[in-house]
C-alpha cells in the first residue's frame, strides 16, 4: 500500500511513500503521520490511498501520529479549497491548519459541554423560522439577512445560535476583524458559556493548539473568528454566520492563496446539509443577485428607525466649486466652530491604492478603459493613458473631453495631506492620527477622543468609535473608491458610505460632511438616499453592459520575476494553454512594471468564464503550469505564478 502525504510547506504538494503492514489498518485520507524528508522528520497529512506506485524505492511512513486528524467533511473541504483555488496541498495546510497543532497530539476526551440557556426573546422573530425549519431537517440552505438595523441583529444571532446548540449542533460566526466583534464578545461569553470560543491568527500558538483539538473532540461549539476560522474542526456543524458578509476582509489577500472565507463557508455548510446565514446592511452584488434569482433565500429585517432629516443631518459639498483645496469653506467653518466648543470631531480619509490618476476639477470627469470601464492611469512621461488591466492605451488630453475644462487634478489624498491642511486652519489643535504607519493596534481599543480635538483616521480607526459622542463627522473624499482600479469601484463608494451614514445617524446632534467631486454618481447618491435597491439595479446594468460578475467568473494571473524577457515568455505559454479552453475570454497581458527596489518585476492576465463555468472544472494547476522549463523556474524560485480565482 502507498500514500500520498501532503506536507505542510509552501509550493509543495504531495510525495509519495509506503505504508508499513503494521500500520495499513490505521492510516487512512486525513490521518496525521510523520515521514522523513531530507533526512528530517516531518509532519504529513495523507491524502489518498493506492495499491501500487510507479515510483521505485518509497521510503516508509515512520509513524501515525493521530489516525482521525482530519474528518471526512473537513477533508472535503480542504479538497475543494485545493482544486479551486489552484493552490498546492501545503499552501492550503499552512493556512488552514495552525503549524504547531501538527506537534500537539492530544486525542483525550474532552467533551465538558453545557446546556444551552434559556434565552428571552422580546422581538417577534417569525421570520428566523425558515432558518430554524432547515436546521432541524438537516437540509442545506443559504440565506441572506438584509439587515437596516445593526443594533437588531445580536438578538438574531443569540436566538439562532440557541435554537442550533439545543439541537446540539455547532456554530461558525465569521466576523471581518476581532475588533469589530467587541460588542459580541462578552454577550456571547456570558450566554454560552463553556461552549463559546474564539479563534483567529493572533492566538497564543499553544491556546490555538489546545483550542483546535478540543473543538474536534466536542459535540457541538460555538466559535466566532476571522476568515480562518472558516476551516476550525467543530464536529455536527449546524449553522455559519458571516457578519457583514460584503466585507472584503473575508478575502485573503496577502498570501499566495486567495480564498473567500464566505464561499467556503457556503460550501462547507453543503457538505455538512448545514445552514449559511450572511448578514449584511449593504449586501454584496453577488450575494443580492444570488437572492433574486433564488439560489439564496432572502430575509429582509426592516426595523430601522427614521434619520434625521437630511438638510439637520447631512451636507453634501460639490467640491468642483473649490478647485484650491481639500476642505472645503463650510468645513472650514464648522470645524473651526466645533473645535472653539471643544467638542470631538472625527476627519475621515480614505487611503488610495493607485498613483496618477486624473480628474477633471471642472466637471468631475475620470476617462475610463472602453472594455473593462475601470479608470485609466497617466503613465509617468503624462503622454498616455493605459488600462492596468487590459493593456488598452489612448493619447493623454490637454482639455477635458467632456467639458474642455483644463484644471485637472493628479493625485489622490492622503492622510498626512489632511493633517497639514488642519493644521493650517486651527494652529493648535491636538490631533489624533490613526492610519497603519501611525498607530499600535493596542491603541485602536483605547481610542479617546476627550483628551484629542480632531481624530483624523483611515478605515482603521472608525471600528471601536462612540459615536454618540461625536458632533462632526467629514468624509474629506468621497470619490477616493470611485477611482480605484477596480469593476468593484461603485459598489464600495456605496457600501463605504452608507456605513458611515448608518453609523453617523445614531447621535442626533452629529453633523455629517460629504465632499465629493461627483455628488450626482449614482452609487453616492443611493447612498445618501439609502436605496440599496436604486444603487443595485444601476450597478448591475453597468455589470453586465461589461461582462462582469455576476455575469461572469474572473480569474486574475500575475507572474512575477527578474526578467522582463522571462516573463513575457510565461506569460505567452501560459496564454497558449487557455486559448484551448472553451468560451474563455484573456484580458491581457498588461505591460511588465517594476514592483520594487530589488527589480522583481510583474505583469497579468484577465481570465473571464461564462457564470456557470469553473476555471478549475477547465483546466488543473498542473495543466496550467505543464512546461518544464516553467516548472523549473518555480523550483529554482527564479518565477513565481500567483492566481487568484475570483478576485475582488
Amino acid at each position: 500500500m502507498f500514500a500520498e502525504i501532503a506536507l505542510p510547506f509552501p509550493s509543495f504538494d504531495t510525495l509519495t511513500y509506503s505504508i508499513p503492514e503494521n500500520y495499513i489498518s490505521l492510516i487512512k485520507v486525513g490521518s496525521l503521520v510523520e515521514v522523513e524528508l531530507k533526512s528530517k522528520l516531518t509532519p504529513g497529512i495523507v491524502v489518498a490511498l493506492s495499491e501500487k506506485s510507479n515510483i521505485n524505492n518509497t521510503k516508509n511512513i515512520l509513524r501515525v501520529l493521530n489516525s482521525d486528524f482530519l474528518s471526512s467533511e473537513l477533508f472535503a473541504l480542504l479538497n475543494w479549497v485545493k482544486k479551486y483555488y489552484f493552490i498546492h496541498w501545503g499552501s492550503l495546510l499552512r493556512l488552514a491548519i495552525p503549524q504547531s497543532v501538527y506537534r500537539y497530539h492530544c486525542n483525550q476526551n474532552q467533551n465538558c459541554l453545557c446546556e444551552p440557556n434559556n434565552i428571552a426573546i422580546d422581538k417577534d422573530f417569525n421570520l428566523m423560522n425558515k432558518i430554524i425549519d432547515y436546521l432541524r431537517l438537516n437540509q442545506y440552505r443559504t440565506f441572506l439577512l438584509f439587515n437596516k438595523d445593526q443594533k437588531v441583529l445580536i438578538d438574531l444571532y443569540l436566538y439562532l445560535i440557541n435554537e442550533t446548540i439545543k439541537l446540539r449542533k455547532s456554530v461558525i460566526i465569521l466576523v471581518p476583524e476581532i475588533i469589530l466583534s467587541a460588542s459580541y464578545l462578552k454577550i456571547f461569553q456570558s450566554r454560552f458559556e463553556n461552549n463559546f470560543f474564539i479563534y483567529h491568527s493572533g492566538l497564543r500558538p499553544n491556546l490555538r493548539n489546545q483550542m483546535w483539538y478540543n473543538l474536534r473532540n466536542r459535540d457541538f461549539s460555538v466559535v466566532l473568528g476571522t476568515r480562518s476560522a472558516c476551516f476550525v474542526p467543530v464536529c455536527n456543524l449546524g449553522l455559519i454566520i458571516v457578519d457583514h458578509e460584503h466585507d472584503t476582509s473575508y478575502k485573503e489577500q496577502e498570501r499566495h492563496f486567495h480564498y473567500h472565507a464566505r464561499d467556503v463557508a457556503i460550501i462547507r455548510s453543503q457538505l455538512n446539509n448545514a445552514v449559511t446565514v450572511l448578514s449584511s446592511t449593504t449586501p454584496s452584488i453577488e450575494s443580492y443577485y444570488n437572492a433574486k434569482i433564488n439560489k439564496y433565500e432572502m430575509i429582509n429585517i426592516s426595523t430601522r428607525k427614521h434619520y434625521p432629516s437630511q438638510h439637520k443631518f447631512l451636507k453634501l459639498i460639490d467640491m468642483r466649486k473649490h478647485k484650491s483645496s481639500m476642505i472645503s469653506p463650510s468645513l472650514q467653518y464648522s470645524l473651526q466652530k466645533a473645535h472653539r466648543a471643544k467638542q470631538p470631531i472625527v476627519l475621515y480619509i480614505n487611503k488610495l491604492g493607485f498613483s496618477s490618476q486624473i480628474i477633471c476639477q471642472e466637471c468631475g470627469y475620470i476617462p475610463v478603459c472602453p472594455h473593462c470601464g475601470l479608470a485609466l492611469i497617466l503613465n509617468r512621461e503624462g503622454k498616455a493613458l493605459s488600462c492596468n488591466l487590459c493593456n488598452y492605451q489612448t493619447r493623454a488630453f490637454d482639455s477635458c473631453p467632456k467639458c474642455k475644462g483644463n484644471y485637472f487634478n493628479y493625485k489622490g489624498l492622503g492622510i498626512q495631506k489632511v493633517v497639514s491642511e488642519v493644521k493650517k486652519i486651527i494652529p493648535h489643535a491636538k490631533i489624533l492620527r490613526v492610519d497603519s504607519d501611525n498607530i499600535k493596534k493596542s491603541t485602536l481599543f483605547n481610542l479617546n477622543l476627550d483628551s484629542h480635538h480632531i481624530l483624523i483616521t483611515t478605515k482603521l480607526g472608525l471600528h471601536n468609535i462612540d459615536y454618540t459622542k461625536i458632533v462632526l463627522f467629514a468624509f474629506i473624499s468621497a470619490d477616493n473608491n470611485l477611482y480605484c482600479l477596480n469593476f468593484r469601484a461603485s459598489e464600495k463608494t456605496f457600501q463605504e458610505l452608507t456605513q458611515i451614514i448608518n453609523k453617523c445617524s445614531q447621535h442626533k446632534k452629529c453633523q455629517l460632511i460629504i465632499q465629493t467631486h461627483h455628488p450626482d454618481h449614482f452609487a453616492i447618491y443611493s447612498a445618501i438616499k439609502q436605496n440599496y435597491e436604486k444603487f443595485y439595479y444601476q450597478e448591475l446594468k453597468q455589470r453586465k453592459k461589461l461582462n462582469y460578475p455576476p455575469y461572469s467568473r474572473l480569474a486574475l494571473i500575475k507572474v512575477f520575476g527578474h526578467s522582463v524577457e522571462f516573463i513575457q515568455q510565461t506569460l505567452n505559454k501560459l496564454i497558449q494553454n487557455l486559448s484551448a479552453l472553451p468560451s474563455l475570454t484573456i484580458l491581457g497581458p498588461t505591460l511588465t512594471s517594476k514592483i520594487n527596489k530589488k527589480q522583481l518585476y510583474c505583469s497579468q492576465l484577465l481570465i473571464k468564464l461564462k457564470p456557470h463555468q469553473y476555471l478549475a472544472n477547465l483546466i488543473s494547476r498542473q495543466e496550467l503550469l505543464s512546461d518544464q522549463d516553467l516548472l523549473k523556474a518555480i523550483s529554482q524560485k527564479k518565477l513565481l505564478i500567483d492566481i487568484d480565482v475570483d478576485p475582488i
